[in-house]
């Protein structure tokens, strides 16, 4: 393995990436008015788009260079990364307002989005459907987009505010992460050099 010069990024092809990315990122954010605390989402939408494109100099996309099978776009094709969207939660017949925050690639469903609400959390959702160029010249839509952009950015400006969730919280919902049941048990360096010691099912 070859190490690169220290300060020295251009000896590191993969920075030629990290660059790219970050250009993208800071554009994204600045054009569609992205808050700051929201720039990890846009980085994830924008690495997925770049593994998606396709690179002349290898005839491929990033995707089908490293899993060998061609990419499917059609989760990216409707919605632009901040858009208003309309999305209806699980239980709930009414439509409510958010913004599309890109793909949940961990949620089983098909076509998973992370969308944010007005009170400033982010939810995974199945059903959401794009505003209209018309939908978006309707005034009572654009008030209910001016105090989803009020209310939110009062909630993602405050440093230290925590949403609070009720004691069951829908997993579907909520993005919250699951306590592992071997979470309190303690681990040396030892220990895990030797795992042929440990039986699994004892652990579960």
């Amino acid at each position: 393995m070859d190490y690169s010069a220290p300060y020295k990024q251009r000896g590191n092809l993969a920075e030629q990436g990290v660059k790219f990315l970050k250009k993208r990122v800071e554009y994204t954010m600045c054009t569609q008015g992205v808050h700051e605390r929201l720039w990890n989402y846009c980085l994830c939408y924008e690495a997925d788009i770049h593994n998606r494109i396709w690179n002349p100099q290898t005839g491929r996309t990033g995707w089908e260079s490293v899993f060998g099978n061609t990419p499917d776009i059609s989760e990216y094709l409707d919605f632009d990364f901040f858009s208003w969207v309309w999305f209806w939660e699980p239980g709930n017949k009414r439509a409510s307002l958010g913004r599309w925050m890109g793909i949940n690639h961990y949620c089983q469903e098909a076509l998973s989005s992370f969308i944010l609400k007005d009170n400033g959390s982010i939810v995974t959702c199945t059903t959401v459907q794009a505003l209209t160029k018309d939908d978006l010249a309707v005034p009572q839509y654009i008030s209910m987009m001016k105090s989803h952009i009020q209310s939110s950015n009062e909630v993602l400006t405050i440093k230290e505010y925590h949403l609070p969730y009720p004691e069951e919280v829908d997993e579907f919902r909520c993005l919250e992460r699951v306590s592992d049941p071997v979470d309190h048990l303690e681990f040396s360096v030892e220990e895990v050099d030797e795992a042929d010691k440990y039986d699994v099912d004892k652990l579960t």
